[in-house]
């Protein structure tokens, strides 16, 4: 029999009414729990939430980030890294010294990130656990790399590729791998503050491998096996398989290995059979009589090309024999260079004289052993201090008296250069070139012309000039054991030089000079120079 809603109330209104209204809470419980799931605010943080251990759940951003930088300070004093790489040796480093700072905002933002829908109901009946986010440290970048590159200094090997050596016999060598700290990691870590940290390392294979090693020295065994026969200009040079392993040499290509030929090792052992066809090549010169120049013409030179030669070898002809290749080589300067720098005959020379065999002559003559044949290209700028070189004990210069900076005599190393100095500058100063820089001596020495003279010494002072005419100067430096002499050689080119030299008073009772020229080219006026000195008195004779 079916009973129907009405007949159900008439029996039982009370059991009725009470289900009504607990169904209707139920509805309104699931509304309300609805709507407070699908409206939670993304102003505020999430219920159960925290930061380094704050409840931050229904705060703002801003009030959780001035709650968590209450509590913010690291905890961990000193951060130890440890691990097999670094031997037994950890690296430990204060925390401070790392500069920590909370890195609030984007702990703030992990934090906000909202649950799944189920998450959420749980959340809002109780049923959820506190969901705890991380608080990391942004760190020093300075000290940080710091930190990694010396860790990494320590660390860090590199990989040994696999190689072919090519001894008595060709093998392959395997090679070993590397390793490297993953510093990214690290500094990842480094930013939890831990107060351990394992250090990470990551291996780094060969860059070439065993099995590459291997496959080429095959091929090079195969390529030596027979030997070969180099045949040119009507010689044969028979290199057996020992001989062309001695020439062999395993260059790397990225991840593969070359085979090659030396070029120096193929040419010492050709050279027994085909020396005798060699030559080197021979610049042009100068030869000077009296005041005129004679070019001495330059010879050409004959080589082997062992570069061709290798390359025919690695190529494995079936015969076994391969050419010989010949080529001429030219000189640094031929013929024609040499008759183009217009260097004629004498067009200055200057010589001072000194008194016989005290230590400073043998600076002097080695100096100007130095300079003769040297050339000043047309527009060259000339140095002294460049041309001569340091002056020192093991290039053979000696201590001689020279003037120090208190307007003393003391002994120094290349003492007597500055006559060297003075005779070159005098030099350049009656050929017409521009003198650039030049310093007399801070007292008159008598052997000298008055003003017209120059010092120089290693850092300074200096003499430098400039050959400003079209054509090279040659430099002739001649001693005797009491003069030398510097003569310059070029084309005349109409140069001519008046000087003149008048004594004006110095310091102290001490002489002065005005020294001055005027330098024609032909007719006209190519430069006028002028300079004025005043000389210290001389340092007391010793008692």
């Amino acid at each position: 029999m079916r009973r129907t809603a009405a007949k159900i109330w008439r029996e039982h209104p009370a059991a009725v009414t009470l289900s009504g209204i607990a169904g209707v809470l139920v509805l309104i419980a699931l509304a309300v729990l609805t709507w407070r799931v699908a409206d939670t605010g993304d102003d505020r943080i999430p219920p159960n939430v925290a930061i380094a251990g704050v409840e931050v759940g229904g705060m703002t951003p801003d009030e959780a980030r001035r709650a968590v930088a209450l509590v913010a300070e690291p905890e961990t004093k000193e951060i130890t890294i440890a691990g097999p790489a670094l031997d037994g040796q950890p690296v430990t480093v204060p925390t401070a010294v790392l500069a920590p700072s909370p890195a609030l905002d984007p702990a703030i933002e992990q934090a906000m990130a909202q649950r799944g829908w189920w998450g959420r109901v749980r959340t809002e009946l109780g049923f959820g656990e506190t969901r705890e986010v991380p608080l990391r440290y942004d760190l020093g970048p300075g000290a940080v790399k710091s930190l990694t590159r010396e860790i990494s200094s320590r660390v860090n090997q590199p990989p040994r590729p696999a190689r072919v050596v090519a001894g008595q016999n060709i093998r392959a060598v395997p090679g070993q791998p590397g390793q490297r700290v993953r510093t990214q990691v690290l500094e990842r870590r480094l930013a939890r503050l831990a107060p351990r940290i394992q250090l990470p390392v990551a291996e780094v294979p060969p860059p070439v491998s065993v099995e590459e090693a291997k496959r080429v020295a095959a091929q090079a065994r195969e390529l030596v096996r027979g030997g070969v026969t180099v045949s040119g200009a009507g010689r044969n040079a028979r290199l057996t398989a020992a001989d062309l392993r001695s020439t062999l040499e395993f260059p790397r290509s990225g991840d593969t290995i070359q085979i090659a030929v030396n070029d120096q090792a193929l040419s010492s052992e050709l050279a027994p059979t085909f020396s005798s066809l060699l030559s080197e090549p021979r610049s042009a010169g100068f030869r000077i009589t009296g005041e005129t120049v004679q070019v001495v013409p330059s010879k050409n030179g004959r080589e082997l090309r062992t570069a061709p030669i290798g390359e025919a070898i690695l190529r494995n002809p079936p015969s076994g024999r391969v050419p010989a290749r010949f080529q001429v080589v030219e000189p640094d300067r031929t013929t024609a260079d040499a008759e183009a720098m217009g260097i004629r005959r004498q067009v200055s020379t200057f010589t001072t004289n000194f008194a016989c065999c005290p230590p400073r002559v043998t600076n002097i003559k080695l100096a100007a052993s130095v300079l003769d044949g040297q050339i000043i290209p047309a527009g060259g700028r000339f140095s002294l201090n460049e041309a001569l070189g340091e002056r020192t004990e093991d290039r053979g210069f000696v201590a001689a008296p020279q003037i120090s900076e208190n307007n003393m005599l003391e002994d120094a190393v290349g003492g007597g250069v500055s006559q060297v100095a003075t005779t070159i500058f005098n030099a350049a100063w009656f050929a017409g070139l521009q003198i650039e820089t030049h310093m007399p001596h801070t007292f008159y020495i008598a052997r000298y012309p008055l003003g017209r003279e120059a010092t120089v010494s290693w850092g300074g002072p200096e003499l430098v000039f400039v050959n400003d005419w079209p054509a090279a100067v040659l430099i002739s430096a001649t001693t005797t054991d009491t003069s030398i002499t510097i003569s310059f050689y070029s084309s005349p080119l109409g140069r001519s030089v008046e000087s003149e030299t008048v004594e004006i008073p110095g310091n102290d009772g001490a002489p002065g000079a005005r020294y001055s020229r005027t330098v024609f080219e032909g007719d006209s006026v190519k430069r006028e120079d002028s300079y004025t000195w005043a000389y210290d008195p001389p340092p007391p004779a010793e008692s």
